[in-house]
């Protein structure tokens, strides 16, 4: 396992940040293990979060999608 892509970048003043964070797979890697240790939902609305996205992700990579709520 590689990581990538691993970001989160706030578009504009006083916006949420959003990024992504993209795992190159190696042979014989566990890949529920990996989303497990990576994956966290937000409970609460200023909580980080970071989802596994199947949609985008292959067999050789795993996309992940960040969100940081803007706090002051």
């Amino acid at each position: 396992m590689r990581i990538v892509q691993n970001f989160c970048t706030q578009p504009r003043k006083y916006a949420d940040s959003e990024g992504r964070l993209v795992i190159e797979l190696e042979p014989n890697d566990d890949i529920q293990a990996i989303i497990k240790k990576y994956e966290k939902k937000r409970i609460n609305w200023w909580d980080e979060e970071c989802v596994f996205v199947p949609s985008k992700s292959n067999e050789r990579q795993l996309y992940f999608r960040r969100h940081q709520p803007y706090l002051d």
